[in-house]
């Protein structure tokens, strides 16, 4: 067993898979934002193209196609309404996460997908919303609301996209917003946010920094291990506000010290 495996276990720290799929969804530029954040869900236009017809892999693309020109004669891209139906019942898949934004892109809002259905209720708010009436809709636990200062790559990376977009390139830019701690690429992630608009002095920074490698230092002398400051790396975007992720290489450990004295070093991290 291996320090991260440790660690990933007895702490449930989440684990980015290679297969771990993340779709950005659009909001009808920030329309529907509110609908699909307080009632759970997100949908889809194009009612009047069957869920059975986008479903049923018997019907050729060419046939679907015609049909979706039939009754949609005024569309001049068919064939981009039948690849995102296919890809809203066909590609998203449960447990897979999901990206949307706000007006204006000032906030997005990270869930997991859940099953298609066919009703919604809307929630009443004191504030009145836009509500989406499309008929295509699944379910989503959303997870986390992100503001847009929190990480400019991460806004700058889902900019550009069509209605449903695949964002899995990006997927280790929303996981670091999703979790403080995770694991990718065998390696340990951790994500420190600076939410307040003050100035971080140099003496500041420099502390911090330096703390980061006395961490390491003692996580190495615990383990009777050479140091392996060297190895690890940092990513820097402290503006007003800002982050920092502290990135930390995988260290081949002991089963048995392993066990021993996982959870004291994950208590001196602490």
């Amino acid at each position: 067993m291996d320090l991260i495996s440790l660690f990933a276990v007895e702490f449930n720290i989440p684990s980015l898979e290679d297969d771990q799929r993340i779709w950005f969804f659009r909001t009808k530029a920030g329309r529907f934002y509110q609908d699909f954040r307080i009632n759970n869900f997100i949908g889809l236009g194009w009612d009047q193209v069957s869920s059975d017809l986008i479903i049923d892999k018997s019907i050729p693309y060419d046939k679907k196609r015609e049909k979706i020109e039939d009754l949609y004669p005024d569309e001049k891209r068919p064939g981009l309404i039948l690849g995102q139906m296919d890809t809203f019942y066909n590609r998203m898949k449960e447990n897979e996460l999901v990206v949307i934004p706000s007006s204006g892109g000032k906030q997005i809002t990270i869930g997991r997908i859940g099953i298609l259905v066919e009703k919604i209720h809307h929630k009443q708010q004191y504030d009145e919303y836009p509500k989406c009436d499309y008929y295509h809709k699944r379910s989503v636990e959303w997870l986390k609301v992100v503001n847009s200062w929190q990480d400019i790559y991460l806004f700058k990376a889902i900019k550009a996209q069509q209605t449903i977009s695949d964002i899995t390139e990006e997927a280790e830019l929303v996981f670091r917003n999703l979790f403080p701690v995770y694991i990718s690429n065998d390696a340990v992630h951790i994500s420190f946010h600076k939410a307040s608009k003050a100035e971080l002095s140099l003496a500041n920074n420099v502390d911090l920094q330096a703390g980061f490698l006395d961490i390491m230092d003692e996580i190495a002398m615990l383990y009777g291990m050479e140091s392996f400051r060297n190895r690890a790396s940092i990513k820097i975007a402290v503006g007003s506000p800002g982050f920092m992720e502290m990135i930390l290489p995988n260290i081949p450990v002991a089963v048995l010290s392993a066990t021993v004295i996982g959870r004291i070093v994950m208590g001196k991290i602490k």
